[in-house]
């Protein structure tokens, strides 16, 4: 159980780095093109690692559940 509850910490470090740093970049490098598309990256990764946290908190009970429906 120290597994997910460790893999949830670092999603969420994750998250809240990126919850304060998708901003700066976005001001840093908005006025091209390339950058609008990386500050996207950027934030579906963030939205990404948030998910990553309540996925492996549940990483035990989603795996019954496959286990019973395969």
């Amino acid at each position: 159980m120290k597994l997910p509850i460790l893999f949830s910490a670092i999603c969420l470090a994750i998250f809240i780095g990126l919850l304060q740093g998708t901003h700066y970049f976005y001001v840093a490098n908005a006025d091209t093109e390339m950058g609008i598309y990386m500050t996207e990256v950027l934030v579906i990764l963030m939205w990404m690692s948030l998910f990553g946290v309540f996925i492996s908190l549940a990483f035990s009970k989603l795996k019954k559940i496959f286990k019973g429906v395969f």
